[in-house]
């Protein structure tokens, strides 16, 4: 009888004169799913989307950094029928993301980038930190730790917010006792093994007094990043992000200081900005 009965409902509904809401299907494109930092983007998107009736969140991307990949999968997005996109884009100016994102705005699937922006695409809006600023606030934490200075090095990748955030702390400790190291910066490539490797690098100068990652991939492997500071205390360390590993890592010691950001909320934002165009 329950199975009838629901039959029957579903019949009522079909015969209905009254409009149906459409339903969206909103993709979260990261730089990785690897990462942890994008996971509570994750966790954002979804939970915003369960709070809109008509809304879903599809999280979507490449297990490791793969330009060429994300710019694949944005096509194979708006093959499969999806009503928007939200990316973060995994190499800036990149000729095929921005080719991507123009096929997919010319059929008419809107195109957002959320934490690392395409500015010379053809995307709708960026949602994200100020990144200038956000590396202005790296820089200004390394001098209220230490402002006796020395030469200090960047661990980065090819992102826009990497980008940005390496020029903020940059003229940020420009006319300070601080000098980037002429070995630096050093290119991780959205990988924490290779971060870690290039750390050891820079450890290697024995004027080295300060490595700041503008980026938390250093930090995704807390056994790495333990292990290295154990064998480089001296060396402060002024890293991305404050997500509950890296805060462990902080209330341990294991860190100097942090700048944070709010991936959960960049996730929710992603779903009524899609929504509205």
């Amino acid at each position: 009888m329950a199975k009838m009965t629901n039959i029957y409902h579903w019949e009522k509904q079909k015969q209905s004169k009254q409009p149906v809401e459409k339903q969206y299907i909103f993709s979260v494109v990261p730089k990785q799913l690897s990462s942890p930092f994008f996971a509570v983007v994750e966790q954002g998107c979804l939970d915003r989307a369960r709070k809109m009736p008509n809304v879903q969140c599809w999280y979507n991307g490449t297990m490791a950094l793969d330009v060429e990949g994300q710019a694949q999968l944005i096509r194979d997005l708006v093959y499969q029928g999806v009503d928007g996109i939200a990316i973060a884009i995994a190499e800036a100016y990149s000729p095929i993301t921005n080719a991507a994102i123009s096929y997919a705005m010319s059929t008419g699937v809107p195109v957002i980038t959320f934490d690392s922006d395409a500015p010379d695409s053809e995307r709708l809006t960026y949602i994200g930190t100020d990144n200038y600023a956000f590396g202005s606030a790296l820089g200004k934490v390394l001098l209220q730790i230490d402002p006796t200075g020395g030469y200090y090095g960047i661990i980065t990748t090819k992102a826009t917010n990497a980008i940005q955030r390496e020029t903020g702390l940059r003229d940020r400790l420009a006319g300070s006792n601080w000098i980037e190291h002429p070995s630096g910066p050093g290119d991780c490539e959205e990988n924490e093994i290779k971060a870690i490797q290039k750390m050891k690098e820079f450890a290697q100068y024995p004027e080295f007094k300060a490595i700041l990652p503008v980026i938390s991939v250093p930090m995704q492997n807390s056994t790495l990043w333990e292990n290295f500071i154990d064998a480089n205390f001296g060396i402060t360390t002024v890293g991305a992000d404050a997500l509950p590993h890296q805060m462990d890592l902080l209330n341990r010691g294991y860190v100097t200081g942090l700048v944070g950001q709010v991936p959960f909320q960049m996730g929710s934002r992603t779903m009524e900005v899609l929504l509205a165009h």
